[in-house]
């Protein structure tokens, strides 16, 4: 998509990871361009109509509590599974910046996971939770956060 007028363009390869502890989707910014590159899901932790069935049934409180530790666990692996795909997608495709859309509570966990060389490129962490907004709303969001 091309960005509107209105907004700030990429002077360098931009690469945009907008996630959560379920779901990634990475942009490409260049110019003017905004384009999606791919998006990768964690399987493992959607399954919260299991959970309230099982809850449902038993009437467990325990099992809730243990839930709440599972899926905080395996959110933290997929913070960790992403940092090694942008690190192959700084090797592979190579980008020149990196801008991380994460929710405020989950931005130390994936900073910290990243590689150096990832590091290195990170200009921007927008704490914010964007992951199922349209691209024009991300577009925009993001607009606003590098102006500040």
């Amino acid at each position: 998509m091309q960005i509107p007028e209105q907004y700030l363009p990429y002077e360098f390869k931009t690469f945009i990871l907008v996630c959560d502890h379920l779901h990634a989707k990475v942009y490409q910014a260049h110019g003017r361009e905004f384009n999606f590159v791919q998006e990768w899901k964690d399987e493992r932790l959607d399954m919260s109509g299991d959970t309230e069935r099982y809850q449902s049934s038993t009437g467990s409180q325990h099992f809730a509590a243990q839930d709440e530790d599972f899926k905080e666990r395996e959110g933290k692996l997929f913070y960790y599974e992403l940092a090694k795909r942008l690190f192959e997608l700084k090797h592979g495709e190579g980008f020149e910046k990196l801008i991380l859309v994460v929710p405020h509570g989950d931005k130390n966990v994936l900073e910290e996971a990243l590689h150096d060389d990832v590091k290195r490129v990170l200009v921007q962490t927008i704490p914010k939770q964007l992951t199922k907004v349209s691209e024009d709303d991300l577009v925009e969001a993001i607009d606003k956060e590098r102006r500040v």
